[in-house]
């Protein structure tokens, strides 16, 4: 896959002018207030509709969920699918939608080691933060991960991890990433990693040993797909 590449800080800038309003920031709603921020996510076109797509552990739970876009415009959210083995979700956004730019999924399935990755998320509190990084593997699985670091054994508890993986299938198809994420830190999970172009080829789920990791965009092409069908049904 041959997608552009961004040589200048000018560049950066205007990639990040384009990207940032197909961006959103997920909340938590308890009551009439928000929480700090649970999570990324990013405009997709599902069909006709205008839905946010994130990663399915950042909305799981009896949650009322919101949004807040780049220009700080606040908007009522409903969770509309949820994709647990792949770590995908879509999120509705209640009353208007017109307005919000949408990115798309990259076309090819194919992706280059080396290549760059483009993350706006939301790590540690870091509001629309942007990092820049390089795919170092394009055909890892969660059996590698866990084969070699031998990750379901008794005595590692789910603290000694940054995020909880264990639950996704060993068959995963992952996107691992060096310098996106900044070593897996709370409210960066559900964010796109995009390409030079703009287009989705991950979403952020968890870091590891250093490393990023993504849900491979043709996983989340077969969870919409998955959606598709049972609505069609």
């Amino acid at each position: 896959m041959r997608t552009k590449v961004l040589l200048s800080i000018a560049e950066w800038g205007k990639f990040y002018e384009k990207m940032r309003g197909s961006i959103v920031c997920i909340h938590e709603k308890i009551g009439e207030e928000i929480t700090h921020p649970i999570g990324g996510g990013v405009f997709l076109l599902v069909g006709s509709r205008k839905l946010v797509l994130t990663a399915a552990h950042v909305v799981k739970g009896e949650k009322k969920l919101s949004i807040v876009t780049y220009n700080k415009v606040l908007h009522d959210v409903k969770l509309l699918h949820i994709d647990f083995e792949r770590d995908v979700a879509l999120l509705d956004v209640l009353g208007k939608s017109d307005e919000f730019e949408c990115t798309q999924l990259c076309e090819t399935n194919e992706l280059t080691i080396s290549s760059e990755i483009h993350f706006i998320g939301h790590p540690r509190r870091q509001i629309f933060a942007y990092n820049i990084g390089n795919v170092c593997c394009a055909e890892k699985n969660c059996r590698n991960i866990y084969e070699v670091w031998d990750i379901h054994h008794p005595q590692l508890k789910s603290y000694d991890l940054i995020d909880d993986f264990r639950e996704l299938p060993p068959s995963m198809k992952l996107v691992q990433a060096k310098n996106v994420h900044g070593g897996g830190r709370f409210g960066g999970s559900g964010a796109p990693f995009l390409d030079g172009d703009g287009n989705i080829i991950g979403l952020y789920s968890f870091s590891f040993k250093e490393e990023d990791n993504a849900i491979h965009v043709a996983k989340i092409k077969a969870s919409i797909e998955s959606f598709n069908q049972a609505r069609r049904a």
